[in-house]
């Protein structure tokens, strides 16, 4: 029989270990990746993350990686490390090592999935299994076609900021405005120096924009910060009690000491309604109200976005992938996800295998994207992910490269 093709769409940290899997297991894997390995992490490498490297890597990356290079030293798996670490200590090392080098196809932007003879609207999924996927990719050297007999589609959702308005749609005037989404490197919080500064958003990017902004202030106290979420409340970040993410726990806390102590100035229950001016800019926020809708303008010199991300799934519209109407992910996980009350995301509970299945057989979205507009994804989940679509690929339910490699 011929070896299996599986092509996994992204190049960042959840399609790289896929890769590696499916490779230790000896399937024929592609990776298409539009821009570079990792090229997402590298818009927030300055961030240290608040889970540990062994949240963040697998005992077969790790295993791979000494296997290569004996004298590698790897970050000890209780540190806490920045992206910029992680892609240069971990992910780019296993792209380049012997096992995936030739595997993955960079600046190859995929654009279309679908199947070789059958249209989106051919029902039987018996003779859907039996007819491979075709792939439309655009590579340097032209428009591509890859077939394989799996998907994995693991390209993220970064670079797919959600909107500054109310509702989900774009603010008047967003689009037109130098909106900047992200947490600032160092070099970007100088150039905000002794200006009037706006932060949206209410998740831990919008904290830890908080905490470096913070201290810009200490070393140019002029600078005047602006805070508008959404929920009504004078402590913006829910703190998680006994949080065994101790950074996490800081990043929270710190945040909201900034608001209590008069650093940052809240704007709790608004959404942005406008922005006017080329910058400085007028901002038009909407206050909500139980009684009476108000607005209130303030000028501000620069405007951040930390309001999240929302998946593109405009590449798999030619597949049966049922989305959640709510979330924009798949529709197993996403009500399993739904179903799920707690504020830690160490304890959001995935699933398993069968929320990974959609009505389109063999063809799986892992990491981030899989998640859709939940926020709630850690890396370690989109390990557990790879996992349980290889015990489908391979048709064996005790499959788990993670348990049966030795420590390293």
């Amino acid at each position: 029989m011929d070896t299996e093709r599986i092509i996994i769409i992204g190049g960042g940290p959840v399609g790289i270990e896929a890769a590696l899997y499916g490779r230790f297991l000896g399937y024929d894997v592609t990776v298409l990746e539009k821009g570079t390995v990792g090229e997402q992490v590298q818009s927030w490498g300055h961030v240290k993350m608040f889970s540990p490297f062994g949240m963040n890597s697998s005992r077969l990356g790790r295993s791979a990686l000494l296997a290569q290079s004996p004298d590698l030293e790897l970050p000890d798996e209780d540190e806490l490390i920045d992206g910029e670490r992680w892609l240069r200590e971990y992910i780019i090392p296993l792209a380049t090592s012997d096992l995936l080098s030739n595997s993955i196809r960079t600046e190859s932007a995929v654009k279309s999935v679908g199947r070789t003879w059958l249209s989106k609207g051919h029902l039987p999924s018996d003779e859907r299994d039996a007819c491979e996927f075709r792939v439309l990719a655009e590579t340097p050297e032209g428009e591509e076609v890859f077939n394989a007999e799996y998907v994995i589609d693991a390209s993220g959702v970064l670079g797919q900021p959600r909107h500054l308005g109310a509702g989900g749609v774009p603010a008047i005037g967003e689009s037109a405005a130098d909106v900047f989404c992200g947490v600032p490197n160092s070099q970007k919080c100088e150039q905000m120096s002794n200006a009037r500064i706006l932060v949206v958003g209410n998740g831990h990017s919008a904290a830890t924009t908080i905490n470096h902004l913070q201290s810009l202030n200490q070393r140019s106290p002029e600078t005047q910060i602006s805070w508008v979420v959404r929920q009504n409340t004078k402590a913006p970040i829910k703190v998680i009690d006994d949080d065994p993410l101790s950074h996490r726990h800081e990043i929270a806390t710190s945040a909201n000491a900034a608001v209590r102590d008069g650093n940052v100035d809240l704007h709790p229950h608004c959404t942005v309604d406008k922005i006017s001016g080329t910058g400085p800019y007028i901002v038009t926020l909407l206050q909500w109200d139980d009684d009476d809708d108000s607005s209130l303008e303030i000028e501000v010199d620069f405007i951040i976005k930390n309001t999240g991300y929302r998946p593109d799934m405009s590449i798999l519209t030619e597949t049966q992938v049922h989305l959640c109407y709510a979330t924009d992910g798949p529709i197993k996980l996403a009500a399993q996800l739904l179903g799920n009350t707690s504020e830690d995301c160490t304890q959001i509970d995935a699933g398993g295998a069968d929320t990974l299945l959609n009505p389109e057989p063999d063809l799986f979205v892992l990491g981030s994207k899989s998640f859709g507009r939940n926020s709630n994804f850690l890396f370690h989940t989109g390990l557990n992910q790879i996992r349980d679509a290889f015990t489908i690929i391979g048709q064996r339910d005790d499959l788990d490269l993670y348990e049966t490699i030795e420590p390293t």
